[in-house]
């Protein structure tokens, strides 16, 4: 398999087909897909960047440990600019973090129930459901079943005895009107 690298000059086709480039920071020759593309003004309208994966993570590290303040300030500029954005990252990653999710992934639980809670059937606002214990996802459900299972903590037996105390005090009116009038 022949290797090509990187030059300064190419034949008309020849940059689309190169396999190696040389990264202008660590000086090694390593595979293409071990650099980013950017948007850039060449006739293809894209260009790899000059340095590697690698080296561009090890200066951004860098550069956010010794700029912090002046990251910050890009941050919360950027953040107010682009609020919806911001909140479409923002909710991207807290599932990803919390449960393994993509968007994606959630849109397609919702839609198992028709964007309704499991429990109840409610629509509107869901969340996640999941086993505190485990960490495995157990469904989507509204604010108030949500609620309801943290309060009890999961505990089979205080729903048994939530169940038991319905069916068997269905309506306390007439001891409560007994009292108000004695």
């Amino acid at each position: 398999m022949k290797i090509y690298v990187k030059k300064n000059y190419y034949k008309k086709g020849e940059y689309k087909s190169y396999t190696h480039k040389c990264c202008s920071k660590c000086k090694k020759t390593k595979p293409i897909n071990q650099f980013t593309k950017t948007v850039s003004t060449t006739r293809l309208g894209w260009s790899y960047r000059s340095w590697c994966i690698e080296c561009n993570k090890e200066f951004c590290k860098y550069y956010g440990k010794n700029n912090k303040e002046k990251r910050n300030e890009r941050g919360r500029k950027w953040r107010k600019n682009n609020p919806e954005l911001a909140k479409y990252y923002d909710k991207k990653g807290r599932y990803k973090k919390l449960y393994g999710l993509t968007l994606e992934q959630v849109a397609k639980l919702k839609n198992i129930n028709d964007n309704a809670c499991w429990i109840c059937n409610k629509k509107g606002r869901l969340f996640i459901d999941h086993c505190h214990k485990t960490g495995k996802i157990r469904g989507i459900l509204c604010p108030i079943c949500n609620t309801y299972l943290g309060r009890i903590k999961d505990d089979i037996n205080i729903i048994e005895k939530l169940k038991k105390y319905l069916l068997n005090n269905s309506c306390h009116a007439d001891i409560l009107l007994k009292i108000a009038n004695n």
